[in-house]
């Protein structure tokens, strides 16, 4: 009733159904020729173009017949070595490349075309015994090719190609069959518990599958080197170790106490990126440490992964800093820097990178009343239109950190919860701005101008803070320039304008009542709705600012919780 042959296996480029009866009309239409093709008697690539081909040639005649259709034989190409094992790279110590060709249909002459991105060599093989012929070359380092002299010249670190074309495939048709391996590629996969350098003189590196350092021991990346991970297909994983957070995606993992010292210059940076040429985002897992690793990251681009740095139970001590500086993350799936819920203690500097994918620090918790402030600084970020997301633990005996979020462009959205003390200077964002529960919020020209696809509505929302002084900001663009909630906060020489609903709104409840807003020397005008509006318990103090060309009120008082509001010494407008 179903399928006779369903390949739901995306593991295999090819299955082998050959020599069977399938049937009176799906013969019939094998018959036709033009093979091979969609057949509705069977589900492969024809229909999935992600699954392996179900090769149904030598198809019978009839029921327990004979083969009716061209039975030939594809033939089969490999890179190899000298005793015929094949080969993923070559060393650039190596003076030969092999090549095996297989072909059951024994054909009387077999050549291939052996190429790098510099040169290409015909070669004629030699026939070992019916259906096996096997060949060399010389091959050496170099960046250009030589035509005539029967050497392959490559550059270190590419592609090396064997191109065999079949005369006669096992449906009767010419094909071209393909092999290929690196060369002067270290590869690397397993491991390490002892201190370990990858060196500039082996780059580049091909991480085959989880490259773990464990046991307190230290990786070192020397300027200069490229290390490559190679991405999964439809028909192969990308970790031939299956281990880690991602079976299918190779990891550079940093546990158990381990160190990781990739430090590059302006003139060499160190790149971790996909092999693939033309990289997605996800084709490898990313950087991830736990169990109070020690990270140094600096002058590196990390490219083409799902995370750039993934951490979890970080620990550490007061007198260590983590620096992530002078980086570019590009083409993240996720996130550029990710914490999970950790304890974490130790400073932390994340300066001067391109951080696409953003940051998502999802709670961190330091040591008991600790008596010193852990600082965490993020500044001179290119943000690439992502969002900077950080939380604390709410506890107030578990979150003593001062972040400074300072000069960072191209910033979606911010969040800043729970944290002890919070610096932003001269942030521009085109999302929102949330601050919650925030002991000591402190930001000074900031600027939040909403773009067209942020998604957000408000621009700033201050929320449960004791203590907020926002100056010289300036707000636009949102439906509401700024909401103040159960907050204590202090707006001066600021400029909201420019929000299709309200400018600032306020609002509080009566467990926050000793709560008051201030607004000075500011200009809230030309808002959609009111210029201030309050309500609940909320109380604003406006003095000394320019209340004017707002569509509503310029100040609309809707709390009856106060007997008087102080808003003397503003303008408000001509009329």
């Amino acid at each position: 009733i179903g399928y006779e042959y369903k390949n739901e296996s995306d593991k295999w480029e090819e299955v082998d159904a050959r020599y069977n009866w399938w049937g009176e009309n799906t013969t019939t239409l094998m018959n036709a020729g033009n093979n091979p093709k969609n057949l509705d008697e069977i589900y492969d690539v024809y229909d999935n173009n992600g699954l392996g081909f179900v090769n149904y040639s030598g198809w019978l005649d009839a029921k327990d017949g004979e083969p009716s259709g061209n039975s030939g034989s594809t033939g089969e190409v490999r890179l190899v070595d000298a005793a015929g094992g094949e080969v993923l790279s070559y060393g650039v110590s190596d003076t030969e490349v092999y090549v095996e060709v297989l072909d059951g249909d024994d054909p009387s002459e077999v050549v291939v075309e052996l190429s790098s991105p510099v040169d290409m060599i015909q070669l004629v093989l030699t026939r070992v015994e019916s259906g096996v012929y096997s060949g060399s070359v010389a091959v050496e380092e170099s960046g250009e090719g030589i035509a005539g002299d029967q050497t392959l010249q490559s550059p270190r670190g590419s592609e090396l190609e064997v191109l065999y074309t079949d005369g006669s495939d096992s449906f009767g048709n010419q094909k071209e069959i393909r092999d290929q391996a690196y060369y002067g590629v270290t590869l690397v996969s397993g491991v390490y518990s002892s201190d370990r350098t990858w060196r500039k003189s082996e780059s580049p590196y091909l991480v085959t599958g989880d490259v773990e350092v464990n046991n307190g021991a230290k990786l070192t990346i020397e300027p200069g080197v490229e290390v490559r991970f190679i991405a999964p297909s439809e028909l192969a994983s990308g970790d031939d170790r299956s281990s880690g957070r991602d079976a299918n995606r190779s990891e550079l993992r940093i546990v158990a106490q381990s160190k990781l010292e990739a430090v590059g210059t302006v003139e060499e940076p160190i790149v971790l990126r996909s092999n693939n040429e033309e990289s997605s985002a996800g084709d490898w897992w990313g950087i991830y440490a736990e169990n109070n690793p020690k990270i140094r990251i600096e002058h590196s681009r990390v490219e083409g992964s799902t995370y750039g740095l993934y951490l979890r139970d970080v620990g550490g001590s007061v007198l260590d800093t983590m620096y992530i500086r002078h980086n570019e993350f590009t083409n993240i799936a996720q996130q550029a820097f990710r914490t999970e819920w950790t304890h974490w203690y130790r400073h932390v500097d994340l300066s001067d990178n391109i951080l696409v994918g953003g940051i998502l620090i999802d709670g961190w918790y330091d040591d008991y009343n600790s008596e010193n402030l852990l600082e965490v600084k993020i500044s001179g970020n290119d943000f690439k239109g992502s969002d900077m997301r950080s939380y604390a633990h709410s506890d107030d005996r578990h979150n003593d950190f001062k972040v400074l979020f300072k000069d960072n462009d191209g910033v979606r959205n911010v969040s800043v919860e729970y944290f002890e003390r919070v610096n932003s200077d001269r942030n521009t964002l085109v999302g929102r701005y949330y601050v919650g529960s925030v002991k000591d919020y402190r930001s000074r020209r900031d600027s939040l101008e909403r773009g067209v696809n942020s998604g957000e509505e408000t621009g700033w929302y201050i929320g449960d803070t004791k203590r907020a002084q926002i100056n010289q900001t300036y707000v636009k663009g949102y439906n509401m320039g700024m909401y103040l909630d159960r907050s204590t906060v202090s707006i001066d020489s600021s400029m909201i304008t420019g929000n299709s609903g309200t400018g600032i709104y306020v609002n509080s409840d009566f467990d926050n009542l000793s709560r008051t807003d201030t607004l000075r020397y500011s200009t809230v005008t030309g808002n959609g709705g009111d210029g201030i509006r309050v309500t609940g318990y909320g109380r604003m103090i406006a003095n000394y600012n320019n209340l004017y060309g707002n569509i509503g009120y310029e100040y609309k008082n809707e709390s009856d919780k106060w007997e008087e509001v102080d808003a003397r010494y503003n303008w408000w407008g001509e009329n």
